[in-house]
């Protein structure tokens, strides 16, 4: 192939995408998407829109304004983000001219460029759930708030020996666990989000519902708080060794008794529940305030005291209160809420914190600095042309009249 021609597309493939108008196409669709997606969350929720509009998982999908589906594909707005993160690179930093006076410039594109990779880690790696505590109760475990893991525990002499987890994200993402260790295998054959595992015998289902001893699942309508919605998942089990499968059953997050399985002399319980995570340092509640405004059940203040506890045993006291968060070794604890719900007096209260990890979370902020310190260097460097030029030129004279 000729190589002037190759350079020529090449050319005017890097011409098209870091173009001025290639970032005005970009940007109207990030405001239509945020348009529309607000408009959706109103009926689907915030965390089904989230799934639809910003994962990296889909490409293209429908919009739907007013319950009805629009047949007009959209791109997924993570996939227009990488557009845009290409566009500001090669025109913002790459493309422009080179000089002491763009440098401005350069520096608030890279500060733009340090936000977006900031937002492409957080969608890769922010962990997000909460942790519930009364006053001198102590954890270091954070609950997620939407993944559910099965929990697989070992009976030895009537107590747990071992414990196997199964995350949330290879729970979601495949059907088949070769498990290390242990003389079985399982397969997932169903996962629903939002469901029940519920009696036949008692509750009216579809005749393609699967039934398994005596109970099926059930689909229940998934509200905007996906934090409280309920997982449940067919399994099969296969003995290691064996190409059939010797049992299947349900695993369902409102059942709080586990699974009993026997293989050989070796008993087994398996439990579906929330992700837990480990923290880096362990919280206690020492003590919890709260107070209401005057006449109305609306929350003036609610603020927790705690203790951080690090692995030498030294503690540090730290409160935290609304808009006001704990940031530590990479974890964010926020007031969340607080409970009972109905509040009363008589009642132990509770305190309930967001615990968030996430990698770039000061990323925001770094970029910020960045793109303001490139235009307040922009905006002087331009002041200082101008106040150069008016100051440098010279009045012209006026030319006296010739008499004719």
């Amino acid at each position: 192939m000729n190589k002037t021609l190759v350079r020529s597309v090449g050319g005017k493939i890097f011409d098209f995408l870091s173009s001025l108008s290639f970032a005005l196409v970009i940007l109207s669709l990030l405001f239509l998407l945020t348009w529309l997606s607000t408009l959706e969350q109103v009926e689907q929720g915030l965390f089904e829109v989230s799934k639809k509009y910003f994962s990296k998982d889909t490409v293209f999908f429908f919009p739907e304004l007013n319950g009805k589906t629009l047949y007009f594909p959209l791109p997924n707005a993570y996939w227009v983000c990488v557009l845009l993160f290409i566009n500001q690179l090669l025109g913002g930093i790459i493309k422009i001219r080179k000089g002491w006076k763009n440098i401005g410039v350069i520096i608030s594109h890279s500060g733009i460029l340090i936000l977006m990779i900031g937002a492409f880690i957080t969608a890769e790696f922010e962990k997000r759930g909460n942790l519930l505590l009364y006053e001198g109760e102590i954890s270091a475990l954070a609950s997620d708030y939407f993944d559910y893991s099965i929990e697989i525990a070992e009976i030895k002499d009537e107590k747990i020996s071992e414990i196997h987890v199964i995350s949330g994200k290879n729970l979601r993402n495949h059907t088949y666990f070769n498990l290390a260790n242990l003389p079985f295998d399982l397969i997932r054959n169903d996962y629903r989000e939002n469901a029940l595992a519920v009696s036949a015998k008692f509750t009216p289902r579809e005749k393609s519902a699967k039934v398994i001893d005596g109970f099926f699942l059930k689909d229940y309508e998934k509200s905007d708080a996906a934090e409280q919605w309920l997982a449940s998942v067919e399994l099969e089990l296969k003995p290691k060794g064996s190409n059939q499968s010797t049992e299947n059953f349900f695993l369902a997050a409102n059942n709080f008794a586990p699974k009993t399985i026997k293989i050989g002399e070796r008993t087994f319980t398996l439990r579906l529940q929330k992700e837990y995570w480990k923290l880096p340092y362990e919280i206690e509640l020492t003590d919890f305030h709260h107070e209401f405004h005057p006449g109305t059940p609306r929350p003036k203040v609610f603020e927790s005291q705690i203790n951080r506890i690090h692995s030498n045993g030294v503690k540090i006291p730290v409160k935290i209160e609304m808009n006001k968060p704990m940031r530590h070794e990479g974890i964010t604890f926020f007031q969340a809420s607080w409970g009972p719900p109905d509040g009363a007096p008589d009642r132990e209260l509770y305190s309930v914190f967001e615990v968030v990890h996430n990698p770039a979370d000061q990323w925001p902020k770094y970029s910020l600095y960045v793109t303001s310190l490139g235009l307040l260097i922009h905006f002087i460097m331009k002041l200082s042309l101008f106040l150069r030029g008016a100051f440098s030129s010279k009045p012209t004279k006026p030319q006296k009249a010739k008499a004719n």
